[in-house]
């Protein structure tokens, strides 16, 4: 029976293979040329129905002879093909993207932890999800582990699942309400959700429940990434009993001494000590009683190394400029867009607060606190929802008409919204704008009246009639007396004549749905190319998706919104600026909503932001002036987001206290908070802000000092597998030696037409398109797509010359398709006397692993040199073919004398392989051995002689 060994190579189907590990029942073989997705297995019992033979690489002979500046172009096709790598990073050769050398830093402390336990903190926009992603393809592709779950809220897991997906090759399963059904029912009987399908995303919340977290306890994978850890802190006792809930599941995977974790939070003090002490108690429970103040200087300096070992922190201005690399983050230029009101608005809502001042004044005199806090909630409830726009106050109006009929028992046939309009009700315990974690897009009049319904008996009968003169006057308001909409309309139009592209924001679904049918009257007629659409929480994320998908298609575009595309959906492929419709009274959603735009990966060299308030709107005035310009304050003087602080009810009692009970009945006399209020305030943010400084005095900058650990592992990376420049420079000269047409249509970015391929070469690039706009560069300028090492269509060129170089059955047909060259002779000024060049493929075992390499080896120099010959010889003077004929005979006779040699060479290869794959992983019971495996495999062949003296 034949004798299956890994790297052998055998011919089966009509084609040869290389045998790429060997299990109790398996096969599994790699094609010899070709793609990663061509790689199957046989079942070792009925192996010899596939009549398996030995077979042996093919070598060069003189039809092989050709021009040598094509000798690289082979060499580059094996080089960027070969993706299990023999550097001291195992997954370079697999990932679709060129990671910057800043996020590198996090993987590389990483590899120095056992278990892996590392707290990232860096900034919002610098790539926390690529960094944890890198940190995950490598211990995958190390055999460390074969399983992985991303805890995250949920709507960010379907980001999570796309970004494993196209960056990592990584097919995660979602675990949500909507996908589990599906899951349980593709899962053996004997198994369970969580140890079957290898890589899961799932929502935090979906699991944190009695319901599932006890099975996940029991067989969560090796390692565990927890998003947005800081809403797993260990909340105070009077804490929600979600964030509870979260902390206890964390804990209990981190008590497992042996599991991996990686946790990430772009804010992981959000001001308070405790909360950070419990979130670093996570990666070991020494740190949560860490008291660095209580230690003498050098107890502190040793415990400081051994917490940083675990933890990084950096802001933006850290890394753009690191290594050598800029890494673009775009500009940032804020505006504010001040409006008054028309006199009819301005009318409609001096009545409004009227009824809202009564609201409170009879809220004060309620013995019950809830009752009292929740007629405070519905007065700024509905003071926010007239504000937004006249369709949001419509549907605030008519909310509250139908409770109130429906406790009288009048006729509701009036004021009853249509199934379409209805607004998914939440029933928190107490609404507040302030500390509520969904981003919901639901009127909170709905939510407090649903409350208030329980609370109260009876209402006043004159309420009813005021609500219906509000309506009445709701309905009236007109596109023409919204001066909040007109000042947008215009800095819309001025926009997309700027060539920027906008995100609208709005708080409410009716806003959002009212501001597009305005923006679509307004500038359909201006503008022919342009796409205008509405995404709120009515749809589902994946329909989200594909309209964002379907809008980026048009030239100009405008997409409006609630606090459901602010967070989860990255935005800054299609879209360069934001505008706040609605003030978000979290200064934290205001940051979300602008890094959905403003992070890396933005092709755009700035992103503008415009503040849309009422300068006669105490509601807008007070969020403005004591919120958000105080975050935008402490965000400019440290470059960090600083979370409010903790004591959110303190922020919203001055708030109530300065627009109802202190500037009297008027609304026009309001005043902003007063002095003791404003202290207050002001105080507990600057002391969260001031810990947040001195944390990352403290820890931010250790772990940044990697520089040359980084810079080493990036050469030989660069040097084995390849740079991006190798890329461009590889897809373009072997486009231009099959006949294909490829052109430069501005700076960074090619005009490829595929249709000038050879068929092949189309077919497996799986694109349908005739025209294709690529780029070498990343983030791609828009309308063009990255080409990285891993795209199809660099496979694809690569693979196709790979094998048109080894075909044996060359037919004048294909003679044309014929680019690159096994074999060479030249005469050179490159070399001072007779060099020979061989192409080798060197296969080596690293454990149940099969790894490749090329290597360039010459009997008379380094293998440095032999590269640099290789790369940049240029040929000076003819050759006669007799000659060259001999001169390739001569060299293929002496290959086999120094095979011994060659192959002590490539022995000693493969301990150098070791110790770089292992160089990293310092953990010693990880040690990855490494074997060559005989025969290498002669791709290439080249005979340089010196360039004649001409005396």
């Amino acid at each position: 029976m034949f004798e299956f060994s890994p790297g052998a190579i055998v011919h089966c189907r009509g084609r040869e293979w290389v045998i790429s590990s060997v299990t109790k029942d398996l096969v599994h073989l790699k094609p010899l040329v070709g793609q990663e997705s061509e790689t199957w297995a046989i079942y070792k019992p009925l192996a010899y129905l596939e009549d398996i033979k030995s077979a042996s690489f093919p070598l060069p002979d003189e039809k092989d002879l050709g021009n040598f500046a094509r000798a690289r172009l082979l060499a580059e096709a094996l080089r960027l093909s070969l993706r299990y790598g023999i550097t001291s990073l195992q997954s370079a050769g697999k990932l679709n993207f060129d990671p910057r050398p800043y996020q590198l830093v996090p993987l590389i402390m990483a590899l120095r932890l056992e278990p892996v336990r590392i707290l990232i903190a860096d900034d919002v926009g610098v790539g926390k999800t690529i960094e944890a992603g890198l940190i995950l393809k490598e211990l995958i592709e190390r055999g460390e582990i074969n399983r992985f779950i991303v805890l995250c809220p949920p709507y960010l897991a379907d980001q999570w699942a796309y970004e494993l997906r196209e960056k990592f090759a990584l097919p995660a399963e979602v675990i949500s309400p909507k996908t589990m059904a599906i899951l349980e029912r593709k899962t053996p009987g004997d198994a369970t959700i969580f140890n079957y399908y290898p890589y899961l995303v799932a929502s935090i919340d979906y699991l944190k429940g009695e319901r599932w977290r006890s099975i996940l306890l029991k067989y969560a994978p090796e390692l565990v990434v927890v998003d947005e850890v800081h809403i797993c802190a260990r909340p105070p006792q009077a804490g929600s009993r979600d964030q509870h809930l979260r902390y206890e599941l964390v804990k209990a995977l981190a008590e497992d001494p042996g599991r991996h974790l990686v946790l990430l939070t772009a804010t992981p003090h959000s001001g308070i000590e405790e909360s950070f002490r419990s979130l670093i108690g996570f990666l070991n429970p020494d740190f949560e009683t860490l008291d660095l103040d209580g230690l003498s200087q050098e107890e502190r300096r040793r415990e400081r190394e051994r917490l940083a070992r675990h933890f990084i922190q950096r802001t933006r201005k850290d890394v753009k400029e690191w290594l050598g690399a800029d890494t673009p983050f775009p500009e940032r230029k804020s505006f504010d867009l001040p409006y008054t009101l028309s006199p009819a608005y301005r009318e409609l809502f001096d009545e409004v607060y009227e009824f809202a001042h009564e609201l409170v004044r009879t809220a004060k005199q309620a013995e019950i606190p809830r009752r009292r806090r929740l007629r405070f909630w519905a007065a700024l409830a509905l003071l926010r929802s007239v504000m937004s726009s006249p369709a949001s106050a419509v549907a605030a109006f008519e909310t509250r008409l139908r409770t109130k009929l429906k406790k009288t028992s009048e006729s509701q046939e009036d004021y009853a919204l249509d199934e379409t309009e209805e607004e998914t009700l939440f029933s928190p315990l107490v609404y507040d704008p302030l500390t509520k974690e969904v981003a919901d897009d639901t009127n909170p009049q709905a939510v407090i009246e649903h409350q208030l319904e329980t609370e109260e008996a009876s209402f006043q009968s004159h309420e009813i009639r005021r609500l219906r003169e509000f309506l009445k006057k709701a309905r009236s308001l007109s596109y023409e007396e919204d001066e909040k909409f007109r000042k947008v309309v215009a800095t819309v139009r001025s926009l997309l004549e700027e060539g920027f592209s906008p995100v609208i924001y709005c708080r409410y679904i009716t806003t959002a749905e009212y501001v597009a049918k305005g923006l679509r009257h307004e500038l359909e007629k201006s503008f022919s190319d342009l796409g205008i659409s509405a995404i709120t929480g009515r749809i589902t994320e994946d329909e989200r998706r594909l309209k964002v998908e379907e809008l980026s298609r048009y030239p100009k575009r405008v997409l409006v919104a609630t606090d459901c595309l602010s967070e989860g959906i990255n935005l800054q492929e299609h879209f360069n600026a934001v505008i706040h419709y609605d003030l978000p009274w979290n200064p934290n959603r205001l940051e979300q909503r602008e890094g959905r735009v403003d992070r890396f990966g933005q092709p755009h060299p700035v992103v503008k932001t415009f503040l849309v308030y009422g300068q006669d709107n105490p509601v807008d005035g007070a969020v403005l002036e004591v919120l958000l310009r105080k975050a935008r304050e402490i965000h400019k003087s440290l470059g960090i987001l600083v979370p409010l602080p903790q004591d959110h009810a303190k922020v919203m009692e001055a708030l109530i206290e300065s627009l109802f009970l202190k500037s009297g009945h008027k609304f026009r006399q309001y005043s902003l908070f007063e002095e003791p209020d404003i202290n207050q305030v002001t105080r507990l943010w600057d002391e969260a802000a001031s810990r947040e400084k001195k944390s990352r005095s403290i820890f931010a900058q250790r772990a940044i000092k990697l520089q040359d650990e980084v810079a080493r592992e990036l050469a030989e990376v660069a040097k084995r597998l390849g740079t991006q420049k190798d890329v461009e420079r590889f897809v373009l000269e072997a486009v231009e030696a099959l006949g294909g047409d490829i052109r430069k249509e501005k700076e960074g970015v090619y005009l490829l037409h595929l249709s000038t391929l050879p068929p092949e070469v189309r077919v497996r690039t799986g694109l349908e398109d005739a025209r294709l706009k690529i780029s070498f560069h990343f983030p791609p300028p828009e309308g063009a797509v990255f080409i990285g090492r891993n795209h199809m269509i660099v496979e694809a060129l690569s693979s196709y010359i790979l094998g048109q170089a080894l075909s044996t059955r060359h037919s004048p047909l294909t003679t044309r398709y014929l680019p690159a060259a096994r074999a060479a002779v030249i005469r050179t000024e490159a070399v001072s006397r007779r060099t020979v060049l061989y192409l080798l493929r060197v296969r080596y075992q690293a454990r149940n692993k099969l790894i490749e390499e090329l290597v360039i080896y010459s009997p008379s120099l380094n293998e440095d040199e032999a590269r640099e010959l290789l790369y940049w010889a240029e040929p000076a003077g003819e050759v006669l073919p007799e000659h060259k004929r001999e001169a390739f005979r001569k060299a293929l006779e002496e290959f086999e004398i120094l095979k011994p040699e060659i192959e002590s060479f490539l022995e000693q290869r493969a301990s150098e392989v070791e110790e770089n794959i292992n160089r990293l992983r310092r953990a010693g019971e990880r040690r990855i051995k490494v074997r060559f495996i005989p025969p290498a495999d002669l791709l290439g062949l080249y005979v340089l002689f010196p360039k004649p003296k001409i005396h």
